[in-house]
Order: C-alpha cells, then sequence, then structure tokens
C-alpha cells in the first residue's frame, strides 16, 4: 500500500511539474505574440499619422 501511495504522490509532482512547464511556455509564447502584435498596430498608426501629416504641408 505505502508503494503505491508513493508512486502516486512522485507521479502527480511529475505530472503537474510538466503541466507548469507546458501552461508557463504557453503563456509567454501567448504574451510574446501580444506584445508583437501590438507593436506592429503602434507602428502602423505611427506611419498613417506621418502619412496625414506630410499631406497637410
Amino acid at each position: 500500500m505505502g508503494n503505491i501511495l508513493g508512486f502516486g504522490v512522485i507521479g502527480s509532482i511529475i505530472f503537474f511539474t510538466i503541466l507548469f512547464y507546458i501552461i508557463r511556455t504557453a503563456v509567454e509564447d501567448g504574451v510574446l505574440y501580444a506584445l508583437k502584435k501590438y507593436d506592429r498596430e503602434k507602428e502602423r498608426q505611427r506611419l498613417i499619422e506621418d502619412d496625414e501629416d506630410e499631406e497637410e504641408f
């Protein structure tokens, strides 16, 4: 009985460690993607504003 409980605890620790790593990596990738997308959008807005400013002169 003790061996089964021990394997269950060790298996749970390994499972949750791997799950934590997978979730952390997915969140980091998602945040990085969102920041890149935000940066592209801000750059596009800046270029549009620069074009509008040049048209006024």
